[in-house]
């Protein structure tokens, strides 16, 4: 397991906190088992792209990198209902 350190900054203290990060293989139909109950699975493969399905208590809020960003920026209410991840055919 890799693991690195990293800094989070606020406006008024530095603190560090330890991450680590865990590169695994997975073939198709093979998941992956966060906390006990947050499963992602290896659905498909396609050219350069690979398709990920979650399956996670509805409490769990999971979004694309771009869509994180993009809702710490427009600052989103905390209130904001989960939604639940299908997969979809291409």
């Amino acid at each position: 397991m890799e693991q690195s350190l990293s800094e989070k900054s606020s406006d008024t203290a530095v603190s560090r906190e330890r991450t680590a990060r865990l590169v695994l293989t997975r073939k198709v139909g093979e998941e992956v088992v966060i906390d006990g109950n947050i499963r992602v699975m290896l659905v498909a493969i396609k050219n350069n792209k690979v398709r990920l399905g979650f399956s996670a208590p509805v409490s769990v809020r999971i979004d694309r990198k771009e869509v994180f960003d993009r809702r710490l920026l427009n600052e989103p209410d905390q209130n904001e209902s989960c939604h639940k991840l299908t997969v979809a055919g291409w």
